[in-house]
């Protein structure tokens, strides 16, 4: 087995994230969230948290990486800032479902999303 770091693309423009064939527009990013996939693994899941619930994983990286590549991100994006309270909860499945209901309550149609992430 290969012990290597998953590289992955990460490309942006002043509107959208665009990471693993997933545009995630930019005004919607809750956070980026640093996860052990393990007790005993040597690899980090490194993901970003959307206001409507959905986690989108960018990279599986060696817990020694993992650090280095959410400061590099965190100083180049102000959407990710690395919130301890988000932290906290974006372990649970309720959170992820209380964030749906919220951002469905909030916004209940297509062109109310469009709108709201001016697209």
């Amino acid at each position: 087995m290969e012990d290597v770091s998953d590289p992955f693309d990460f490309y942006y423009s002043e509107n959208w994230f665009f990471v693993k064939e997933v545009y995630v527009p930019r005004k919607i990013v809750l956070d980026i969230i640093a996860v052990n996939k393990s007790l005993f693994s040597p690899f980090t899941v490194i993901g970003i948290i959307t206001e409507n619930g959905e986690a989108v994983f960018l990279a599986q990286v060696k817990k020694e990486e993992a650090d280095q590549v959410t400061i590099k991100l965190k100083k180049e994006f102000p959407e990710f800032r690395c919130d301890v309270q988000i932290l906290r909860e974006a372990i649970y499945k309720r959170f992820y479902k209380e964030k749906k209901r919220q951002f469905a309550d909030k916004i209940p149609d297509k062109m109310e999303f469009i709108n709201y992430c001016r697209l």
